[in-house]
């Protein structure tokens, strides 16, 4: 058992208590695009709208005016609707489908890789799951294989501990030992056990609803020709924009906070920071990194163990440096040196040939 510094209960009250913020904090971005939407309406009426009935010369945008309201309200239903009906097409689909989709083979009793080593590797990585599902109290998830990803990296799929299933790159069966691969499927199992497959999910389904806003109003602008319908469309896809905008931030601060409480929960699984913070360090000292080249990714990012793409303001992990001095004060700086120290878990071992020794013949007196 590693002896470390690092405190998994304080980091996992603060990724708890920063995740509860942003759950509000997503929930007062929807009430201020609502008011938003109120007073663009509010304003076509009084000043853009052509109608023979006065309006009260009184009447401003902040005025109440029943009708506003009613078409904001639409507006809001619909984006709640199509939310519940992008996070049931994702529940439908299971962890099989995100598996599927992302190029998963499920690992077989007979393995998948074919070699002796492959063989080896997969009988390991049965166990680790095995170990930690008996000590999680939950059933084994489905464990696929991404044969085609050098990278190292992860993921947890599924929206219940009963539905779940978790997939492995082949580059971490490549060069993680036992430990590093404990602490990678310990970090996984954390996203089970947390709940996070789920708050994914309704941010993911929010998000789609509020892009549906800004996508219809690109869609009306190719067919409005009414100067006055146009500034409404615009002011509508502007309001999609700056939804989607900080729906995206958001999710990609929520994100961060629960990869930190994950990597908490994983120490508090192992009991062992040194080996996750390996983990990171091996990606980082990787030419792959945790790439992982599925086109369907995008979509997926904050489901796995590391950033699968190159990180950028939305990233739904935090910085590897981070995370790595968060486990391990005492860092270097320094990513694993594979050039240095070649790793090669899957390589077949060299069978050495006793050397042929040539007999000089015993001459016949």
């Amino acid at each position: 058992m590693t002896q470390n510094t690092f405190n998994f209960f304080q980091s996992q009250e603060e990724s708890r208590r920063f995740s509860t913020l942003f759950g509000l904090s997503f929930i007062m971005v929807m009430i201020l695009w609502s008011c938003l939407f109120y007073l663009v309406i509010r304003f076509w009426q009084i000043y853009l709208y052509d109608s023979r009935t006065p309006l009260d010369p009184k009447a401003t945008i902040w005025s109440f005016d029943k009708r506003a309201l009613i078409i904001t309200g639409f507006f809001l239903l619909a984006i709640i609707i199509l939310s519940l009906l992008q996070i049931r097409q994702i529940h439908q689909g299971g962890s099989t489908f995100i598996a599927t989709k992302l190029g998963g083979t499920p690992l077989s009793p007979d393995g998948i890789l074919g070699t002796r080593a492959g063989l080896e590797c997969e009988k390991r990585l049965r166990n680790i799951i095995a170990e930690m599902s008996l000590a999680a109290s939950i059933s084994e998830p489905d464990l696929y294989i991404l044969p085609a990803e050098n990278g190292i990296n992860a993921m947890a799929a599924g929206l219940t501990s009963d539905d779940a299933a978790v997939l492995v790159s082949y580059g971490a069966l490549r060069y993680l030992d036992r430990d590093e691969l404990s602490a990678l499927i310990a970090h996984e199992f954390s996203h089970i056990l947390n709940g996070d497959m789920r708050h994914f999910t309704i941010m993911a389904g929010w998000l789609h609803g509020l892009f549906w806003l800004q996508t219809t109003g690109r869609n009306l602008l190719l067919r409005v020709r009414n100067g006055r319908i146009i500034l409404v469309v615009l002011a509508m896809v502007a309001l999609g924009f700056l939804g989607t905008f900080m729906g995206r931030l958001l999710q990609a601060a929520f994100s961060r906070r629960r990869e930190m409480l994950a990597d908490a929960s994983a120490v508090q699984f192992t009991r062992n920071s040194a080996s996750l913070a390996g983990v990171l360090k091996k990606i980082g000292g990787l030419s792959q990194g945790s790439l992982i080249k599925s086109g369907s990714v995008p979509g997926l990012n904050h489901f796995f163990l590391a950033q699968p793409e190159k990180h950028t303001f939305f990233s739904s992990h935090p910085p590897l440096a981070e995370r790595i001095w968060t486990l391990d004060p005492g860092w270097d700086g320094w990513y694993y040196d594979f050039d240095e120290n070649p790793i090669d878990y899957l390589a077949e071992p060299v069978r050495s040939r006793a050397p042929s020794l040539k007999v000089r013949p015993i001459p016949v007196p």
